[in-house]
């Protein structure tokens, strides 16, 4: 149990935590935190604060191993004249670093309790839903990594991997083996039969799923062969372009059943997605004799596209027209993005 609470003569937010360390029901016997930093903004209409409490020591114990795991809080704070909001979050500080021996040389290894419960063995998961292939994300593991900027639990890259049932670091395929406090992490080699895929794509990320494997993001360039273990994949989302600066991207997911692909041993699969690229108007009746147009970009695969960027930006809301039979034009109009 927790409480926020804004102390002083004119606090600019909640600048004091009470947290439950002991878990004894009492709030008043543990020393409070004070905030590290508070944004405030005010104007006519609306107030807005944020404040950080660092440091909260929570001791955790699993499998009879007892560790104690450090949390930041992040508060936002929403006051307008019909309703006010406060939103809290909270985020693990604490990370397990160690090293591998990967092609006859050590390699650094940092394991991120991306979804901040404490724990550091949490896989990445699927499901195929009744409408879409339903990812659960869990931990991160950044192996040889180049720390620059923030990372996303939905995106990874060339050093970063989903804790997952298998892992591919180079070209070479190992079990994974996490202890739930991270205490432990066994990289086990594994021989396995591999087969290629690729893209047309100049630069492309895609999120694949396999039963027998769990969920990798691989990554390549037009044409490139990209290792996977020999089975049927399925193509959960891509990108297209490098994100970041005046990039030209593309994002898709595959709604409903997911495309999927057979890799076979030693053979090279070409991944159904991308372009050309086609639009998609559907029609419903709405109320008040009203109709609803909505507009959807679809790619080889049947993806639906859910991002475009041009040169960085948002290209504008495409025009539509609706004619009569004659030609005539009775309707025009523009989609709205979201």
């Amino acid at each position: 149990a927790f409480a926020l609470d804004a102390v002083g003569k004119t606090p600019k937010g909640y600048n004091r935590l009470h947290v439950d360390l002991n878990r004894n029901g009492d709030l008043t016997d543990d020393k409070p935190f004070a905030t590290k930093d508070i944004e405030n903004e005010a104007s006519a209409n609306q107030t807005t604060s944020q404040s950080t409490f660092d440091g909260i020591k929570v001791p955790i114990e699993r499998d009879g191993v007892k560790a104690d795991h450090v949390f930041g809080m992040f508060v936002h704070y929403m006051e307008l004249p019909q309703f006010s909001r406060t939103t809290v979050q909270m985020r693990s500080l604490v990370y397990r670093e160690g090293e591998i021996r990967h092609g006859g040389r050590k390699i650094r290894v940092l394991l991120l309790d991306q979804n901040s419960n404490g724990l550091f063995d949490d896989r990445v998961s699927f499901r195929n839903a009744s409408s879409y292939l339903r990812i659960s994300y869990g931990d991160l593991l950044l192996i040889n990594p180049k720390l620059r900027g923030s990372r996303s639990a939905m995106s990874t890259g060339q050093d970063a991997h989903f804790v997952n049932k298998t892992v591919c670091v180079g070209n070479t395929f190992y079990k994974l083996d996490i202890s739930p406090l991270g205490e432990s992490v066994k990289f086990e080699p594994t021989e396995l039969a591999v087969g290629y895929v690729s893209n047309r794509g100049s630069v492309y990320r895609a999120v694949v799923c396999c039963d027998d494997f769990g969920v990798m993001e691989i990554a390549g360039t037009r044409n490139q062969k990209i290792v996977l273990p020999a089975g049927k994949w399925q193509i959960a989302s891509y990108t297209l372009g490098v994100s970041g600066g005046d990039a030209t991207i593309v994002s898709a997911s595959f709604a409903g059943k997911p495309s999927e692909v057979d890799v076979e041993k030693g053979g090279t699969t070409e991944l159904p997605f991308g372009p050309p690229f086609r639009a998609v108007v559907t029609a419903a009746r709405a109320e008040g004799g009203k109709l609803g147009l909505s507009l959807s970009v679809v790619g080889q695969g049947g993806e639906r596209c859910s991002n475009f960027l041009v040169g960085g930006k948002r290209p504008p809301a495409p025009l539509f027209e609706v004619r009569d039979a004659s030609g005539k034009v009775v309707y025009s109009g523009k989609f709205e993005y979201g």
